[in-house]
């Protein structure tokens, strides 16, 4: 609607047509495929070869024993550890801690029969302070 000099002029949209008819579809014929010979679509890349083989490493469900020694090797090698502490964590193998055992039992006997002749004991022995610290893999073996 427009206003021009005192009158009113009126305009009108035009008036659509009818749609027109939709193409009428053609029927596909189907070609008629072997069996024996099928379609496989294969591309890998520039020279058609197979890919390479994932490392699936990471993705494999490891067990918990494996975590836990991931996890100390880790931690062992973040950490600097003072000598007084780092020599806790070497351990004998079990044939010197065999001989080891023998060694402390023969020693203990000998120690119990002096005990009753001398009736003397070291300050040493009395503080129990050691002087040397065996550390027995047994644990370990298991």
């Amino acid at each position: 609607m427009f206003r021009s000099s005192r009158r009113l002029l009126f305009l009108q949209a035009p008036k659509r047509s009818a749609k027109a008819p939709a193409p009428a579809k053609k029927k596909v014929v189907e070609k008629v495929t072997n069996p024996l010979f099928e379609k496989c679509a294969k591309q890998f890349g520039i020279g058609g070869a197979l890919p390479p083989k994932k490392d699936l490493h990471r993705f494999v469900k490891w067990p918990k024993v494996v975590h836990i020694q991931r996890q100390q090797r880790i931690l062992k090698q973040r950490l600097k550890v003072p000598p007084t502490l780092n020599q806790f964590t070497k351990a004998l193998d079990k044939n010197l801690v065999l001989r080891m055992e023998l060694d402390i039992q023969s020693f203990m006997q000998n120690h119990d029969q002096q005990q009753f002749e001398f009736q003397h004991f070291p300050t040493s022995y009395l503080g129990f302070a050691a002087h040397r610290v065996i550390i027995c893999s047994i644990l370990e073996m298991r």
